[in-house]
């Protein structure tokens, strides 16, 4: 190997930040933060020495491009990302580690000439590790974080599995919400409040293992799925029931502070009520969007519809399940459908 030290440490510096680069960027920007930008400090300080000293690594910076992308430009995005709170150098996680994969490739070959190495080093760009972190992320809004963390498995097959389990559909629905639209100051309060009643949901779905699906309008639709909750070390009737729990006593202060804020009183109570069934329910991705299949999903939101503020209105196949938990009581809720078919639900009361 030719004496060159600076090239020696330049090398290493490059080794350094790809290993980090390649945990932190498999994770969303998670892991290895603070190391994958301190790396690039020393790193871009290093290139600038050298280039001011070695016209060959001056000549490889200005003349070489990526994807049309020169790498002075490409070191001038590395140096601002180091110093700033963007998750990625360049537009998304995905479209910087294209670039980034062919600019230090392209450093690491030159390096290795000037090195006299005697062997190539094999560099090649894994599709399926693209592939595997875009799917992480594309699935990053809808399953629990700790388990992207934690499985090894393709997000896609996750989801896809939870068919072969029992899900618990659980459908969030706010009482009299259009009152809320009419009173509230101005649009932009209505959103703020909204904004933070999804938020709290969201977090105590992912807090109990739940599987997000979506935001309605005026509510939300979840799932706690027996194979995903086993798969974190919960039991899934256990996770909705802490849920349902959880939520109905966390959003009744938001609510009370909402009706506050309107601009006349109200003659009845706004707030939320829950309906939830169980059954086998079939989770697709069309074209990047969750599709959910299943009768149980049709029962859940007929359960919301039924219920008042502050209730949770179970279908019958779930209440069979729940009806030896010592921890719910369960009152009769029969009624009828908007064509007329007759059900059996009970509402839920936890007991204390």
């Amino acid at each position: 190997m030719s004496g060159k030290p600076q090239y020696q440490n330049l090398l290493a510096l490059i080794q350094s930040f790809e290993t980090m680069w390649a945990y932190y960027s498999q994770s969303d920007g998670e892991l290895y933060d603070t190391e994958c930008r301190g790396i690039v400090n020393s790193l871009i300080s290093a290139i600038d020495d050298m280039a001011e000293k070695e016209n060959s690594l001056n000549d490889q910076i200005e003349k070489t491009t990526v994807n049309k992308i020169k790498y002075s430009e490409i070191i001038e995005k590395l140096s601002g990302w180091a110093n700033n709170a963007d998750v990625a150098p360049f537009k998304t996680l995905g479209q910087s580690r294209r670039i980034l994969f062919g600019f230090f490739s392209g450093l690491k070959l030159f390096l290795h000439v000037e090195l006299q190495i005697p062997f190539t080093p094999t560099i090649t760009m894994s599709a399926t590790e693209i592939e595997h972190g875009e799917r992480t992320m594309r699935w990053k809004g809808y399953l629990p974080g700790k388990l992207l963390k934690s499985s090894m498995e393709d997000p896609d097959k996750i989801v896809v599995g939870a068919g072969n389990a029992r899900t618990i559909v659980v459908v969030g629905d706010i009482r009299r919400s259009q009152q809320l639209l009419a009173y509230t100051n101005n649009p932009d309060g209505f959103s703020r409040f909204m904004g933070r009643f999804i938020q709290l949901s969201r977090r105590l779905i992912e807090k109990n293992y739940g599987f997000f699906d979506k935001f309605t309008g005026d509510g939300f639709i979840a799932y706690f799925n027996e194979n995903i909750c086993q798969e974190l070390g919960g039991d899934f009737i256990e996770c909705f029931l802490d849920f349902v729990s959880q939520e109905q006593s966390s959003v009744n202060g938001l609510f009370l502070e909402w009706s506050q804020s309107l601009t006349r009183g109200l003659d009845e109570p706004v707030g939320l009520a829950i309906g939830a069934d169980m059954g086998m329910v079939d989770f697709r991705d069309v074209d990047n969007h969750l599709i959910s299949i299943g009768g149980a999903v049709v029962w859940a939101n007929r359960m919301a519809n039924e219920g008042d503020v502050g209730e949770t209105i179970a279908n019958k196949p779930l209440c069979e399940v729940l009806g030896s938990n010592p921890n719910v009581s369960l009152t009769p809720r029969n009624g009828r459908t908007k064509n007329g078919m007759p059900f059996e639900a009970s509402k839920m009361t936890f007991c204390d």
